[in-house]
């Protein structure tokens, strides 16, 4: 009988989140306060699913420094193990500065994440056997390629695996195992890295999503912001609108949306019933500044499906 406890294995980082009073470059002579949050894609997502009641566990790389241990206790005080959390010596824990423009978009990103670089599967290979007991692994490409590859010659037949692209630059990192994706995440961005050439159109949205579904991932989810979020199965490609909200700032957007997907198909929804739920989550996410998680609820979930009829 497959597990019903879930393992997300990403990124772990020290997020830098700075709110900028215009929409548009320059930043020069403009006041940024910038404020300091957990954060990671994989970690995102393991908070969100425990807030709306998963049984979930964060699994990420992070250094022996004074950030590291700062994140093994806030894992603690968030009612999650540090079990999964591997120490790599010599190495800084993975951070991030985000600049969030006045329209709430993210408008710089600059990554330090060079730590993840040498988590590979001889650090992940250690904890395999406790690993095995999870029934779905949700995985984000802040994982080097070795590792991910790793992943999925490990993985145990029943266990469900869902990938969640972190970035555009590593979103080829998955291109080689997309026919054991269960399901792959990615926005209108990541897809055009992926497929090399930039998507705009309906007609190229549509088309995009068909070829990434063609090669191999089971269901291709693949947001567009405020257009909404294109869905490729093997019946159908579809672009299904995005819920109203007021924007402030849509960080975290993707992975609440991923959070809203997954918890509506481990709980038998319909493909687009989860999407649904995905885009409820997403347009709560989106409405709070300066934080990646901890916005969502069943209630609240519930609420927002039921606003947006």
């Amino acid at each position: 009988m497959t597990s019903n406890k879930i393992l997300c294995i990403g990124g772990a980082d020290i997020d830098w989140t700075g709110l900028y009073s215009a929409d548009s470059f320059p930043l020069e002579g403009l006041p940024i306060e910038f404020n300091k949050t957990f954060g990671g894609v994989a970690h995102n997502i393991t908070q969100n699913l425990k807030s709306i009641g998963y049984n979930v566990e964060f699994m990420s790389a992070i250094g022996n420094d004074l950030i590291g241990n700062q994140f093994i206790q806030f894992l603690k005080e968030s009612g999650l193990s540090s079990d999964y959390l591997i120490k790599l010596e010599n190495h800084q824990t993975a951070s991030v500065i985000f600049v969030i423009g006045n329209n709430g978009k993210v408008l710089l990103t600059l990554p330090r994440t060079e730590i993840y670089d040498s988590f590979t599967s001889e650090n992940l290979s250690s904890k395999l056997s406790s690993m095995k007991q999870f029934g779905t692994w949700i995985i984000d490409t802040d994982l080097c390629e070795e590792a991910i590859q790793y992943l999925t010659l490990v993985k145990p037949v029943d266990t469900t695996l869902y990938a969640v692209i972190a970035c555009p630059s590593k979103s080829n990192r998955v291109k080689s195992i997309l026919n054991m994706l269960d399901g792959l995440f990615l926005n209108i961005e990541e897809a055009s890295y992926m497929i090399g050439e930039e998507i705009k159109t309906d007609e190229q949205i549509l088309k995009s999503a068909k070829t990434i579904k063609e090669q191999g991932a089971k269901i291709v989810f693949m947001t567009l912001g405020e257009r909404g979020v294109c869905v490729a199965t093997e019946e159908f490609q579809k672009i299904i609108p995005a819920y109203k909200a007021e924007i402030y700032d849509t960080k975290g957007a993707g992975d609440a949306f991923a959070t809203g997907v997954i918890a509506g198909l481990l709980d038998k929804m319909s493909i687009e019933g989860s999407v649904q739920q995905g885009l409820a989550a997403a347009s709560l996410a989106i409405e709070v500044k300066g934080k990646t998680y901890g916005m969502l609820s069943r209630e609240k979930i519930k609420e927002r499906r039921e606003l947006n009829g």
